[in-house]
């Protein structure tokens, strides 16, 4: 099941039936594109100090083709604000919520089925990354848990400390970690691959790791390892031998199939 997150305040239904938009729309772009800015963060959290999240144009419109419209809409209607910046090759235009909606997100599920599809990435791709890292995705199952209460609660404390320090950005940080543990909780993993420089991001990865204390699998406490020099695991594959080694089967299979 695929869904949004979109602010508790807002009834979309009942906000887009006393504002009909004036072009072809459906609730589930709306829940999409508004669910984004609490979602990038949440994936990076390098944008937790910025005052816009920037959306590029060219990732949304695969999604949703007429993108502008809607956006367009929700600046105009005032549920969203826009820095109305973009900066070839460097910054995508920022947008974030309007006072009024800068409040706690809730759930909302999208259904429309090319927007589904779409928001499942490169199937091949990801079921072959799937495959070739099953050793680690494995563990992505009913049996990894979190105190969701607890770890509520610790979200709630920080959140007020947030407050007390005047951070502009106190509740977008509430949202983006509030729902990486709804995630969670829900069993709504992903597991991708980075493309470029094939870097792992999961549910625990792009997590807090003050949260991951809540995480148990199968009723033991999870533990984090963190590699703060890479040198002597590199080390480790540059002295072995065989990395040096020519596999000689594969040449010639290149040569019979060329």
């Amino acid at each position: 099941m695929v869904k949004a997150y979109i602010p508790e305040n807002l009834d979309l239904e009942a906000f887009l039936s006393a504002n009909p938009p004036r072009f072809k729309y459906h609730i589930d772009d709306f829940k999409h594109i508004i669910s984004l800015i609490t979602e990038i963060p949440a994936f990076n959290k390098d944008f937790f100090d910025y005052p816009y999240i920037p959306i590029c144009a060219h990732s949304l419109q695969s999604r949703v083709r007429d993108y502008r419209l809607y956006l367009n809409y929700l600046i105009e209607y005032g549920i969203l604000e826009t820095d109305n910046q973009y900066i070839t090759g460097e910054k995508c235009i920022g947008y974030r919520f309007a006072k009024q909606y800068r409040a706690k997100i809730k759930s909302e599920v999208i259904s429309k089925v090319t927007l589904v599809k779409s928001l499942g990435g490169n199937p091949e791709f990801g079921h072959q990354m799937q495959q070739k890292y099953n050793y680690l995705r494995k563990y992505y199952n009913r049996y990894l848990h979190i105190d969701f209460d607890r770890a509520l609660e610790y979200l709630v404390q920080e959140y007020k400390r947030n407050v007390a320090k005047n951070d502009p950005n106190a509740q977008l940080k509430f949202n983006a970690s509030y729902l990486q543990i709804c995630r969670i909780r829900d069993k709504d993993y992903f597991f991708i691959v980075d493309k470029t420089v094939h870097r792992l991001h999961t549910n625990l990865t792009t997590m807090k790791k003050e949260l991951r204390n809540f995480i148990t699998y199968d009723g033991l406490p999870m533990v984090s390892v963190d590699f703060k020099n890479s040198q002597p695991c590199l080390s480790g594959v540059l002295l072995n031998p065989q990395f040096y080694q020519i596999d000689l089967s594969d040449r010639k299979s290149t040569r019979l199939n060329s």
